[in-house]
């Protein structure tokens, strides 16, 4: 008879404790469903405010970049730096200056556009360096500064691609996708 409550006490515990594990292990994943998804929640909020408060930085971004490329085309360069006394090596010194300036000044709006835009825009201004450079070794040495931009107006003129413009089109095309 002892034997008999044992087998009795053994299957009542199985019976109880079986279909407890069970419902433990439902609560346990549901929960863990229920709070992920919560978590999801969050997280994808949280993205949506950040990408409502990033979006006029991003545009900010475009814009100082288009006014840098405005800055350093050569047409506007030479109408701002250009003075009458300066030779044509002076020139070429201050222009040089200039375009790398304009764009240290402008260095942290690679922070908010894509790597390509960026280095679109680091190659047209080193390939406007290049260019104030090349022209600039053609010219004698006593050259004037008139020359000068004369001959870089002419050399821009005659290139397929001004590497500025290439820069504009990219930085337009880069903020119509934010828009």
């Amino acid at each position: 008879m002892n034997m008999y409550l044992l087998d009795i006490t053994y299957w009542t515990v199985l019976i109880v404790v079986i279909p407890v594990l069970i419902v433990f292990g439902l609560v346990y994943i549901l929960m863990k469903s229920y709070f992920d998804n919560q978590l999801r929640l969050r997280m994808l909020e949280s993205r949506d405010a950040n990408a409502f408060t990033s979006r006029p930085l991003k545009l900010q971004a475009y814009e100082r970049l288009m006014l840098f490329c405005e800055r350093v085309s050569l047409s506007n360069l030479l109408l701002r730096i250009q003075s009458s006394e300066m030779s044509a090596k002076d020139l070429k010194s201050a222009l040089v200056v200039a375009i790398q300036e304009e764009f240290e000044y402008n260095l942290s709006q690679q922070l908010y556009v894509s790597e390509k835009l960026w280095q679109i825009v680091k190659l047209a201004k080193n390939q406007l360096i290049e260019i104030v450079t090349h022209v600039g070794t053609k010219l004698p040495p006593k050259a004037s500064a008139d020359e000068f931009s004369q001959q870089l107006i002419l050399f821009i003129e005659s290139q397929k691609k001004d590497p500025i413009e290439t820069a504009k089109t990219a930085v337009k095309k880069e903020a119509s996708l934010l828009l």
